[in-house]
This record gives C-alpha cells, sequence and structure tokens, in this order.
C-alpha cells in the first residue's frame, strides 16, 4: 500500500533577519569505498521558502504540548517538508507553501503499542512490526556483529563508546551485474576460494571490516537464481593458515590455531555454497548483509544503476524501490539487535553516469530531489537506525571524476557551468537524519 505524501511545513522558529546553522558530515576518500580523511563542514542557512497562512504548534509553551496558535509569516520564516519528514522541535506548522517535489512511498506497519524498542533507544518508535514474512531461508549465526556507527563531527565513531572507527574497506560486485550474487563463487576447487560464507570469514581474519555491495533494483526481482552449488574440497587449518598469512611469519606462527568462523554455514561433504537461497536474488542480498554483518563488517548498500535501469529519471519510482528494499532490511529477524546501525545507505553511485546533475531537468529528478526523498523515507521506516551516503554530479567539467561534485563556490559554478550542491546542503542540514549522513565524494589517487 503506498500513500501520497501530503505537504506541510515546519517553523523553524527563525526570528527575520537570523539564520540556523548545522552541521554536515563531510567524509573525502581515497577510492571508491567513499571513505578515508575526515573534514567537518558548517552551512549556513539564510533562506527559506515564505509560507502563509500558518497554524502552529508549540510544544514550549505552558499547556504542555496542546497548543495551536496562528503564525504571522512577517515575523517568522519557515521551511516547507514533506509531513513524512518527522522534524523535531521547536515547532510544528500546517501551512500554504509554494510546491516541492513528493514521491509515494509504502507505509511501514508499526509495533505493537506495547512492543518496546529493542535498541533501548527510548526516542525511535521501530516501524516494522508482525507484517514482516518469514524469511523463506536458513539464518545464519548471529556471529559478532561490530558496533553500531554513528557520526561526531568529521569522525565515524562507535555509537556506544563514542571512539573512532576506522574503515577497511572493499568492494565485491555482482547484485549490479545480473549475477544475483556476489562474482566468483562460481570458481570452483577448495572452498577458500568459492564458498561463499568461509571467504567471508576470510575477508574478516585479513582485516577488512567494511564491504561495499553495489546491486540495480531489476536484477534483485529476478527468480530464476544462478545455481553456484558447485563441487569442492575443504582445506586444512594449515592450508588456511597460508592463506591467511603472510608467509614470512607463517613459520614463526606455525602452531597458532586461526580463529574460528563465527557465523559458518554447513554444506554436504564435497559441496559449496548449498545454503544459498534460492527463491530470488533479493533474499540473496539480505543473506549476504547478514552473513557479513554477523562476522564484525559494516555493509554499504549501493545503488549502481549505471544506465541499466531507469529509476533514477522517476521519484516515485526511485523512492519507492529504495524503500522496498529498505524495508526487506529491517524485517530481518536481526535487523534491531545485530543489523541496525551497521548498514550504510549510498543513495546513488555517480550519478553522472546517468547525466543527473544535481538540479531537476524537465521531469527528471536531479540528485537533489533524489537523496532528500529517499533519506526522508527511509528515516521514517527506522528513524537513526542507518547512515546515509550521498555522492557528488555534475562538475566532472573541471577535471573532477564521477561522484566528486561538490563544489560550492559560486563563482566558479557560474564561469565553468557547474551544477550547483548549495540547495541540497541548505535543506539537508534542516533534515532530521542529518547527523546520521556522510558526503562521499570519490577521490582516486
Amino acid at each position: 500500500m503506498t500513500v501520497h505524501i501530503a505537504l506541510t511545513c515546519h517553523a523553524l522558529l527563525v526570528t527575520a533577519g537570523r539564520s540556523a546553522t548545522s552541521a554536515l558530515n563531510v567524509v573525502t576518500s581515497n577510492s571508491n569505498m567513499g571513505f578515508g580523511s575526515l573534514a567537518a563542514g558548517h552551512h549556513s542557512m539564510s533562506a527559506f521558502r515564505s509560507c502563509t497562512n500558518c497554524t502552529c504548534w508549540d510544544p514550549h509553551n505552558s499547556k504542555q504540548h496542546s497548543s495551536w496558535y496562528k503564525l504571522s509569516s512577517a515575523s517568522f520564516q519557515l521551511f516547507c517538508f514533506p509531513a513524512a519528514a518527522a522534524l523535531p522541535p521547536p515547532c510544528c506548522c500546517r501551512c500554504n507553501c509554494p510546491q516541492v517535489a513528493t514521491a509515494a512511498v509504502p507505509v511501514a506497519t508499526p509495533m505493537d503499542a506495547n512492543e518496546a524498542d529493542p535498541s533501548g533507544d527510548a526516542t525511535v518508535t521501530p516501524a516494522v512490526g508482525a507484517s514482516c514474512p518469514t524469511p523463506a531461508y536458513t539464518q545464519p549465526p548471529r556471529g559478532k556483529p561490530a558496533p553500531a556507527l554513528d557520526t561526531l563531527g568529521p569522525q565515524l565513531i562507535n555509537l556506544a563508546t563514542r571512539g573512532t572507527v576506522q574503515i577497511r574497506g572493499l568492494n565485491w560486485f555482482g547484485f549490479n551485474v545480473d549475477m544475483g550474487m556476489v562474482d566468483g563463487l562460481w570458481a570452483g576447487g577448495s572452498d577458500a576460494t568459492t564458498d561463499f560464507s568461509t571467504i567471508v570469514y576470510e575477508l574478516r581474519q585479513l582485516g577488512y571490516n567494511a564491504v561495499r555491495l553495489p546491486f540495480a533494483h531489476n536484477f534483485l526481482a529476478k527468480t530464476n537464481v544462478w545455481d553456484l552449488n558447485k563441487d569442492c574440497t575443504q582445506l586444512s587449518q594449515s592450508q588456511m593458515r597460508s592463506r591467511l598469512m603472510d608467509p614470512q611469519d607463517s613459520a614463526a606462527y606455525s602452531r597458532k590455531i586461526l580463529p574460528s568462523n563465527v557465523s559458518p554455514m554447513g554444506n554436504p561433504a564435497g559441496k559449496c555454497n548449498s545454503y544459498l537461497p534460492k527463491r530470488n536474488n533479493r533474499d540473496r542480498l539480505l543473506f549476504a548483509v547478514q552473513q557479513f554483518v554477523a562476522q564484525g563488517m559494516y555493509v554499504i548498500l549501493d545503488y549502481q544503476p549505471q544506465g541499466l535501469e531507469q529509476h533514477a529519471y522517476n521519484l516515485n519510482q526511485f523512492v519507492t524501490a529504495w524503500a522496498d528494499l529498505w524495508k526487506a532490511v529491517t524485517c530481518l529477524p536481526n535487523f534491531y539487535t545485530d543489523i541496525a546501525g551497521r548498514v550504510l545507505v549510498d543513495v546513488m553511485n555517480e550519478p553522472d553516469s546517468m547525466g543527473i546533475r544535481w538540479e531537476a531537468s524537465g521531469d527528471r529528478p536531479g540528485a537533489e530531489q533524489l537523496y532528500l526523498a529517499t533519506a526522508d523515507a527511509l528515516y521514517r521506516i527506522t528513524p537513526n537506525k542507518m547512515l546515509f551516503m550521498f555522492e557528488g554530479t555534475g562538475q566532472n567539467m573541471i577535471g573532477l571524476n564521477w561522484g566528486n561534485g561538490f563544489v560550492t563556490d559560486k563563482n566558479l559554478i557560474n564561469s565553468r557551468g557547474l551544477s550547483n550542491p548549495t540547495s541540497f546542503f541548505e535543506q539537508a542540514v534542516m533534515r532530521p537524519w542529518v547527523k546520521k549522513a556522510v558526503i562521499s565524494p570519490h577521490l582516486y589517487p
């Protein structure tokens, strides 16, 4: 079921002539992973949409959150948001505002009113409940998930301890090119080169703690899954040790026992990948997310159409597809205990590849509309339970890589005809999810 988001306005209680400021996390990277050196950015909000005939609710008045009153737009400046954007106080308003882009998004079924939030965050009302279907595949063992992530200024941090988290990641393609699974599992030979669960274990032992999984929506819907149930042999402890250790160190640790696989999947003798979901490719992506998280790794879900599908040209279709996928992620039985805070949503990889600039063009949305509407929709499903990654666009004419278009200098933008991300930043810093946002330009050494 879908509903069309109604437009309301949320007053910022900013008097005329004053502006609000907020921090947006800015992450630069030296690889396509989107992580690396960190720098903080602050963007000032000085111009808002003018709205009239506003009726506002003031949570700070003496009537304890119940007073509605008329607000003059001559005294206050207002900023328009879809009603689905759950903005925090100081106040909320219903106004007549200029139209902005909206999208139809799935309605999440709330949990029972008596059911507590397993995360322990009393400020969050879980959006996923009994409507979630029973998984159609064997769940991997829980393993040892990494700490949930948060941001603090320019840093990614451990949500619980507030300590800095260093990301060491890699990319594993497959879901974005109609393979329906990560690539390479067809290789055969040993379990170390063929069995998915074993390979994930090896990656973690090699020191990686994050993986980017590129995908395209159309391929996830396919039910004719690739048969990856392969013949293979199981390596011995010493053989596995030789794969995971530098040969110069191997002798010194010849008697060292490797850490056990905390989330192993069983296979019949001489077989690999027999446990992979067989219903559709989306189940396989969900299973992959669970396996990586169980091994203590963070997962970046990276939407990568690369001209293979047209979702990005239709705001409704784009937002709905992302919301459907995220609802499936949140329906996983271990979402709140293990997955929340360990998955990053890379809303769109390199919009330049689809000819998308920051601004809308004709009836096609721009990156600004795609990013804001998608983050609004997903945040409403599970507030504060994911991080968002946003890539730049529309500035490769000055030698920048695809995905690296975040220049906001007015003179340079005007003189070189660059796409302008300023409006995106101005709106993003006012969103409730801004502290869960990571700016991810693509920088290469």
